[in-house]
Formats: C-alpha cells, structure tokens, sequence
C-alpha cells in the first residue's frame, strides 16, 4: 500500500464540533481568548462564538417579539407555537427577556420612550408597545417605545 496524501487546505474538526482555531484560541494562555483575526472569542456553555453586538442581539429580540404579536393575532398550529416556546426558553438561558408593558400603570421612572399618547378619561396606562424593552440578565439594553393613553394629570 502507497503513503496517503493528506490535505493541507482541509483539516477534520475534532470529534467536539468546535472549530480547531477558535478551540486553539479558547484554550490560549491570555485572559481573553482570541482569534487568530484578533477577535475576541466568548465560550457558552462550553461552545465558543464570536463576540456579538449588543444592538443586533436586542434587534433580534424586537424581531422575534413581532413574529410571536403575529403569531398571537394570526394564530398557528401547535407544532410552530412549541418550536417557538423552544426558542424563547433558549433566549431565557441566554439571559435575554423582552417586557411590552402594555396594560400596566404609566410611571415617569420607567425606561420607556412615549412615541404617542392617546387622550382619555382615567388613569394613565400604557395603551400599546411599539418596541418591547430588551433586558440581557435583568439588565436594559434598549428601551422600549410605548403609546400611552388616559389623563396625563391623573397618576
């Protein structure tokens, strides 16, 4: 039997699923582990991902709150609403929430902008969500926007 050629272009990742550079780069002596591109490296769970935007995980998030409002109104069959259960205990695990507000009392102290406000008898509630606020472990990464609606005077 010949040698057999091995590739240099191709390497067969490791039996973990981890990419063999970003595993390299995870295991690395610094405190913070990098990319050979000089990115920084975040391990979850065991699984190493890149860095993410806190803005483009928040729009996410505001993404997939309209779909389940659609979902809600529209309604769909069983199987999508588990699927989408599934993703939403996913975002829960990961630290990420989303709050719409709607229905509850309004207060100057929450961390809502008030795009619009609907004038009514009563007290002052917020009447609808525009964009939920979006919490990374209990923490406000984007405010929501609300329309509010009763007596601005009455609290």
């Amino acid at each position: 039997m010949g040698k057999t050629k091995k590739s240099k272009g191709h390497r067969k990742p490791k039996a973990s699923g981890v990419n063999p550079k970003v595993e390299a780069a995870s295991t690395s002596s610094s405190a913070t582990p990098m990319l050979a591109t000089g990115e920084e490296v975040v391990v979850h769970q065991g699984h190493a991902i890149s860095s993410l935007d806190p803005s483009d995980v928040a729009e996410l998030v505001v993404d997939l709150w309209r779909l389940k409002k659609r979902m809600d109104t529209e309604g769909v069959s069983e199987r999508l609403a588990t699927s989408f259960e599934r993703v939403e205990d996913r975002l829960s695990r990961l630290g990420l929430a989303w709050d719409s507000m709607e229905g509850m009392l309004y207060d100057t102290n929450l961390k809502v902008r008030v795009v619009d406000h609907e004038h009514d008898q009563g007290a002052l509630t917020i009447h609808q969500c525009i964009t939920p606020a979006v919490f990374f472990k209990e923490r406000l990464v984007r405010q929501g926007e609300i329309i509010t609606k009763g007596d601005a005077e009455t609290k």
